[in-house]
């Protein structure tokens, strides 16, 4: 596929003299972006395995941006069973930058695709929430296994933290081991007495006892 030239613009270039700091910043905002692109693919051949083909053509089905050919590269693919694979990859980024006067570079903007502009905020933002839900659904597999524990075992895990959590609640009454939140965190386990406890995530700020703490109990 011959390569779309565009005549190179203020909006669309990254500085060529942007000092190691900027340029760590890139690289930190890359990976938040490229962790949130780990996609799960199902319902595949029960006899086939995903090949890397495969999986960036049905990256390509989900509409996320108008991408053509090698613009969807595939890093990895982890296939679990017969049924179930997780596809790694990666998409073209483009950011953009501004410098204020005595200040330094920041990047105001990003572009995935042929997409239009996003604010990083509203980016950033939109990655949060996507998080929080991953955050909660999360939170309920773990009460779900709790109440299985209490159920057969007449209180619950006798725990002080997600690691001793969930080495007492699997296989038995979960199938998957689940410590971490949406912001790759450890979860909060306290069992406050025998009928009662707290699985807390930090959320977005990081910080306990903060208004967007994400908290369940019994």
């Amino acid at each position: 596929m011959k390569e779309n030239r565009r005549r190179p613009d203020s909006t669309s270039l990254t500085p060529l003299n942007t000092n190691l700091k900027d340029k760590l910043r890139m690289k930190e905002i890359s990976r938040l972006i490229l962790g949130s692109l780990v996609l799960l693919l199902t319902g595949c051949s029960a006899s086939q395995k995903l090949s890397q083909g495969k999986a960036r053509e049905k990256i390509r089905e989900l509409g996320l941006v108008q991408l053509e050919g090698k613009e969807v590269e595939v890093e990895k693919v982890v296939q679990s069973g017969e049924d179930q694979a997780v596809a790694e990859a990666n998409l073209r980024l483009v950011f953009k930058l501004s410098k204020r006067r005595r200040r330094d570079w920041q990047v105001d903007a990003i572009r995935l695709g042929d997409r239009s502009w996003m604010e990083i905020r509203t980016f950033l933002s939109a990655l949060d929430e996507a998080r929080t839900r991953e955050t909660r659904e999360s939170l309920q597999k773990l009460l779900g296994g709790l109440r299985e524990y209490k159920g057969a075992n007449g209180q619950y895990p006798q725990a002080d933290s997600i690691v001793k959590l969930t080495d007492l609640l699997v296989p038995t009454y979960m199938s998957e081991v689940i410590r971490y939140d949406g912001w790759n965190r450890e979860f909060i386990f306290n069992l406050t007495d025998s009928n009662s406890f707290q699985l807390r995530s930090l959320g977005p700020d990081g910080i306990r006892g903060t208004a967007d703490d994400i908290v369940v109990g019994p």
